[in-house]
């Protein structure tokens, strides 16, 4: 079965994972990226458009026709707290759709109390 995917945060370092895992199925994608620079760095079966993750009427609008809608979006540095607003939007703009939501997330380094290395 082919499904209309779509990706927020396809060029990050998971959402391209998840991405090219999505085509290698032939899911037809669409990317959702923040900065226009970004849709250069999509591969050329991607429909790429501007958009924002954050705003539950644009996610609504994007999720006409879709089988599912991914999140792999990361806060800068210091804002991971924009996660929690994150994924709130995303569920309040999909609650009527019936589109499915699938967040996911990468690993990092951890930094440990009394610990002088990072742990990865």
């Amino acid at each position: 079965m082919i499904m209309n995917i779509l990706v927020f945060g396809a060029t990050g370092a998971v959402g391209s994972r998840v991405l090219a895992e999505a085509l290698s199925r032939g899911h037809k994608v669409t990317a959702v990226v923040r900065n226009p620079d970004a849709l250069k760095k999509l591969p050329p079966a991607v429909m790429g458009i501007i958009g924002n993750a954050d705003t539950p009427e644009e996610i609504a609008a994007l999720s006409i026709g879709l089988d599912v809608v991914i999140s792999a979006t990361r806060p800068p540095e210091g804002q991971e707290q924009d996660l929690v607003n994150t994924a709130k939007a995303l569920l309040e703009g999909l609650r009527n759709t019936g589109v499915r939501l699938l967040l996911v997330g990468g690993a990092a380094s951890l930094i440990v109390p009394d610990v002088p290395e990072t742990l990865v």
